[in-house]
C-alpha cells in the first residue's frame, strides 16, 4: 500500500481506517526522522504469511543508504520512537526483522473501531474523496452498430463498467461513453446486406454482397420491415433503397445494443457520434489544424498524418486516394473533444485486433500539444472463449456464427457473467465455462462469494425467530473480552477492503476485487464451520459474532456492487 496516488482526504478517513491510522503513522515517522524523508516515502505491504504480522513496512531497507544507517537499526530505531508515541496503542506488536523489515499487529482496540467504522460507513465504506479535480471519461464497447453485441463485446463492458464503478467510489469525476460509428463503409455493407434480404423477401433473386452481414439477425429485420411495410421499397433507386435501410438497420440493431448494456447493467452517460463529427465539419477542421502544424502532407493521391514525429513505425493515412476517411480521421478530432470538453484522463478499453493501433491514438493527442502527452492511457481486454465442459464453442461474427451478449445472459444469467468477465487480468486470455457458470456450487466462484451474505442474512433471520423480543446491544455494551483469534482474523481482511479497491483501480485491474472476495468468503466458510455464532448459552459471544457478520456482509455487498453484482438475501 503505496501512500503515493490516491490520498486519503478527511472526507474519507471514516471510510478507511487502515489507511486514515498508517498516513498518520508515516507522517509522525518521517517527522521523527527530522524531515529528511516525507510520509510519502513509506510503503505498507501485506505480509505473506501469519507470523509477520498484519502490515508489514520495508522503509528501512530502502532508505537506510540514504540516512547513512544500517537497515536492522533504522528499523529498531523506529520501532522504539512508535512504542513511545500515541500510536503504540494501535499495535499489540512490533517486529523488527532482518534484513529490516518492520512487522505490525493490530491491537484489539483497532479491531473494535474498525467493526465501528464498517457498520457506521454502510455502503459507503471503501469510498475514497479525492478532491482533486481531475475528470477522467472511459470510452468502451463502442462496437460498430452492425450487428449484436458478442461475447468479445460483453468481456469489455464488464471489465469497463466495473472500473467506473471503481474509480466513483474512489471520488473522481467519471464518464462513462460509447463512441458511435455511424458513418462510413460498415453502415453502408450493413444498408446493403439488409436491402438483399429485404428484395429476397420481395420475391426478387439478387446477389448478396461480398462484405455483407450474414446473421440471422439481417434475415429477421428484412422480414419485419416487409411484414410492416410491405415491397415499397421497390420503387426506390438503389442510392435512396440503400441510404434508407442502411438508416433502419443502424436504428433498430443500436437501440438493442442499448438495451443489451442496460439489462448487463452496464450505464453510459453519453454516446458520442461519429456521424456528428462529419456533419459539424470537425473532422475538416482538425485535419486543417495538423496541416498548419507541418503534421499533415499529401502522396500518392492520400493524405498522410506524421504519426512517426510521436514514434509510430509508420506514418499513416487520413483520406484515402478515393475521397474517403479513415477511421483515424475521426478518431483525432474525437480525442480532441474530450480534451475541450475538459477530462484530464482518456481512457480507451479497446478489444485486442486494436493493439496496432494505439500508437497512432497517442500520436492524435501528442499533436495537440506537449500538455497532453501521457493523457490516454489505452486498456487492452483479451478475448474470451466459451467452453461447455471441455468443449470449445467456435464463433466467426462475419459468417453470422456467434453467442451474442443477450443469448450469455439469457443462459448463465447477468451475475456469473460479470464476475466470470473480470474474473481474470483483463489483457489476459479467459476461458468461459458455462456449465461451470450455471453450477450452484461452491466451485462456481460467484454462487461461492454470493453465498456469503445469502447465509449471513439466513443467521439474522434464525436470529430473530429465535430471539424475537431481544435487541442487539450497541457497540458500547459489547464484551470485547469475548473476542477469539479467528474473530481476529475475519476483521483483519475486513480492514483490507478499501486498499483493494485502490490498487485495483489505480493498476485498472478489477480482478483484484475478485480474488479479495474469494479469499474473504474462504475465510467466512472456515470461520462459519469452525465457531458458533447463534449461542443462547453465551449472549455476549453471540452479539459481539452478530455485529462482526453485519460488517462482513457490509463488505461482501459492496464488493459485489462494485462488479455490478447482486447480493442475494436467499439463495
Amino acid at each position: 500500500m503505496n501512500l503515493r496516488g490516491f490520498g486519503v482526504t478527511q472526507k474519507s478517513r471514516k471510510y478507511d481506517l487502515q489507511s486514515s491510522l498508517l498516513e498518520d503513522l508515516a507522517g509522525f515517522l518521517s517527522k521523527n526522522l527530522s524531515g529528511s524523508v516525507i510520509k510519502e516515502d513509506f510503503e505498507f505491504i501485506y505480509p505473506t504469511g501469519p507470523d509477520k504480522g498484519d502490515i508489514s513496512s520495508n522503509f528501512a531497507l530502502k532508505k537506510a543508504n540514504f540516512l547513512k544507517k544500517k537497515p536492522l537499526d533504522l528499523a529498531r530505531e523506529l520501532k522504539s520512537a512508535i512504542k513511545s508515541s500515541p500510536f503504540s496503542s494501535a499495535f499489540s506488536c512490533i517486529d523488527v526483522a532482518p534484513p529490516g523489515f518492520l512487522n505490525f499487529t493490530y491491537s484489539d482496540s483497532v479491531i473494535r473501531d474498525a467493526l465501528q467504522t464498517i457498520e457506521e460507513a454502510g455502503d459507503n465504506y471503501g469510498k475514497q474523496n479525492q478532491d482533486d479535480g481531475r475528470r477522467i471519461i472511459f470510452e468502451f464497447v463502442s462496437a460498430n452498430p452492425t450487428g449484436p453485441l458478442t461475447v468479445a463485446h460483453a468481456r469489455q463492458a464488464a471489465v469497463g463498467d466495473t472500473l467506473v464503478r471503481l474509480y466513483k467510489k474512489a471520488g473522481y469525476l467519471v464518464c462513462a461513453e460509447y463512441y458511435v460509428n455511424d458513418r462510413g463503409v460498415q453502415i453502408q455493407n450493413l444498408g446493403k446486406s439488409l436491402l438483399s434480404r429485404y428484395l429476397e423477401m420481395c420475391g426478387k433473386k439478387v446477389d448478396f454482397p461480398d462484405d455483407g452481414y450474414r446473421g440471422e439477425y439481417v434475415t429477421d429485420l428484412a422480414r419485419k420491415i416487409y411484414q410492416e411495410e410491405g415491397d415499397i421499397y421497390l420503387k426506390k433507386s438503389e442510392e435512396d433503397a440503400v441510404r434508407i435501410f442502411s438508416d433502419k438497420a443502424y436504428q433498430s440493431i443500436f437501440q438493442d445494443i442499448k438495451k443489451d448494456l442496460k439489462d448487463f447493467r452496464v450505464i453510459f452517460d453519453s454516446f458520442f457520434s461519429e456521424k456528428e463529427l462529419e456533419e459539424q465539419g470537425k473532422i475538416e477542421q482538425t485535419i486543417g489544424l495538423l496541416k498548419k502544424k507541418d503534421l499533415v502532407y499529401e502522396k500518392d493521391g492520400a493524405v498522410w498524418f506524421r504519426t512517426t514525429e510521436y514514434q509510430d513505425d509508420k506514418d499513416r493515412v487520413l483520406i484515402k486516394s478515393d475521397g474517403s476517411t479513415t477511421y483515424l480521421a475521426s478518431d483525432i478530432p474525437y480525442h480532441w473533444d474530450k480534451l475541450k470538453r475538459g477530462f484530464d484522463l482518456l481512457v480507451n478499453i479497446v478489444g485486442p485486433d486494436h493493439h496496432g493501433y494505439i500508437p497512432r491514438l497517442k500520436a492524435a493527442v501528442g499533436s495537440f500539444g506537449k500538455e497532453h502527452e501521457g493523457k490516454l492511457n489505452v486498456l487492452i481486454v483479451q478475448l474470451a472463449t466459451l467452453y461447455r465442459g471441455e468443449t470449445q464453442l467456435r464463433m466467426s461474427t462475419r459468417a453470422g456464427e456467434f453467442i451474442s451478449l443477450r443469448e450469455l445472459v439469457r443462459e448463465v444469467g447477468v451475475d456469473a457473467g460479470r464476475y466470470f468477465f473480470v474474473s481474470r487480468r483483463p489483457n489476459s486470455l479467459l476461458d468461459f465455462d458455462l456449465e461451470l457458470a450455471k453450477k450452484q456450487t461452491p466451485e462456481n466462484p460467484v454462487f461461492y462469494v454470493q453465498y456469503v451474505h445469502a447465509r449471513i442474512a439466513s443467521i439474522f433471520r434464525k436470529y430473530e425467530e429465535s430471539f424475537p423480543k431481544r435487541s442487539l446491544p450497541g457497540w458500547k455494551d459489547l464484551d470485547w473480552e469475548k473476542m477469539e483469534d479467528d474473530d481476529r482474523f475475519l476483521v483483519k481482511a475486513l480492514l483490507r477492503f478499501p486498499d483493494t479497491l485502490r490498487s485495483a483501480a489505480l493498476s485498472f485491474e478489477p480482478q483484484r476485487v475478485t480474488i479479495y472476495l474469494e479469499n474473504l468468503a474462504g475465510i467466512f466458510h472456515s470461520y462459519y464451520n469452525k465457531n458458533k455464532i447463534l449461542d443462547d448459552s453465551n449472549h455476549r459471544k453471540m452479539d459481539l459474532r452478530l455485529h462482526i457478520m453485519r460488517c462482513l456482509a457490509t463488505v461482501i455487498r459492496n464488493g459485489l456492487d462494485i462488479l455490478g453484482v447482486e447480493a442475494p438475501e436467499k439463495m
